[in-house]
């Protein structure tokens, strides 16, 4: 529960600090509108509509990335340029063996770190657990696990592309010292807006993706969390069996009451610093136990709790 009330805000904050960098719009007011769609279609789809909304907006994500990777490249010099780049400005220690933690990159802060954090998202939160136990057989799980690996992988490697791209245009011009942007969580918006100026439709195809990334997040978690909340909380204090009707009414109130809840939680986000930075220190002290604590179970089978 923990975890993914502190990481819708989070999530919400994306796509709204994006909105509001291209558009010019106010960011707690797009934040509050991103927010209420979310809670609103969460609440009346239940989880298909988590799911399908899920395979859209993956699409999105694909396309777009992919075309502001494309138009980048045009404008960089190609992709030999743009890797040469990054290579000369040791943008790709890949390779580094350094076995000192503090050290920002390195082959075990990316092979350890990285495995713990995709090990922890996909089997041990209840946005991937609830999603495998609606499937029927073990080999279906199995296969959507492989997917889920590939997917991610896929979106991942695009946005290191894109990162490399970003970073060959700006390292003899910073946005941020020149005073361009005000804070970096900005440099991408920034970046799309300045090399699609002159192509209709791209800087809104990015706004979108970037808009289902963080809403497929977001009602994935607010769809766990009523789950968790009505099942494991609340659910004990029903003096009878409930109908599967008023069940659901449950859930949709909880995630109005939750998604209300976390909506409030976005508007501080903002004054906590750096979001790329935020992100990674939530997942990393929610997320970490959570490993920590299956682990333990399937390893010491003694740790578990009779019931």
């Amino acid at each position: 529960m923990i975890t993914e009330i502190l990481l819708f805000p989070v999530h919400a904050y994306c796509p709204s600090l994006t909105f509001a960098t291209a558009s010019g719009f106010n960011i707690n007011l797009v934040a509050f509108f991103l927010c209420a769609i979310c809670v609103f279609y969460t609440s009346i789809g239940g989880f298909k509509t988590v799911i399908w909304t899920d395979f859209f907006q993956f699409a999105i994500i694909v396309t777009s990335f992919i075309s502001v990777y494309a138009l980048g490249l045009r404008t960089s010099g190609g992709f030999l340029s743009v890797w040469n780049t990054a290579v000369a400005g040791q943008r790709l220690q890949v390779f580094n063996f350094n076995i000192d933690p503090t050290g920002r990159d390195s082959f075990w802060g990316y092979f350890l770190g990285g495995g713990c954090s995709f090990t922890a998202y996909v089997a041990t939160r209840q946005t991937g657990a609830q999603k495998f136990l609606t499937l029927g057989k073990s080999t279906d799980l199995k296969w959507s696990v492989i997917y889920t690996v590939i997917s991610i992988s896929v979106v991942h490697t695009l946005c290191v592309f894109v990162g490399l791209v970003v970073y060959g245009k700006y390292k003899d011009c910073d946005p941020l010292t020149s005073h361009m942007i005000s804070k970096h969580d900005q440099i991408f918006p920034y970046f799309v807006t300045e090399i699609g100026a002159n192509v209709p439709g791209i800087s809104g195809l990015f706004i979108a993706a970037i808009c289902s990334g963080s809403l497929s997040s977001m009602s994935s978690n607010l769809n766990a969390l009523s789950g968790v909340i009505y099942k494991d909380v609340l659910y004990f204090f029903f003096k009878k069996e409930l109908s599967d009707k008023s069940g659901s009414g449950n859930l949709k109130v909880i995630v109005f009451v939750v998604g209300t809840l976390c909506t409030c939680l976005v508007f501080t986000i903002g004054l906590l610093g750096e979001i790329f930075s935020i992100s990674l220190l939530v997942i990393g002290l929610t997320q970490g136990p959570l490993l920590g604590l299956f682990t333990l179970g399937i390893l010491f089978p003694k740790a578990n709790a009779k019931v």
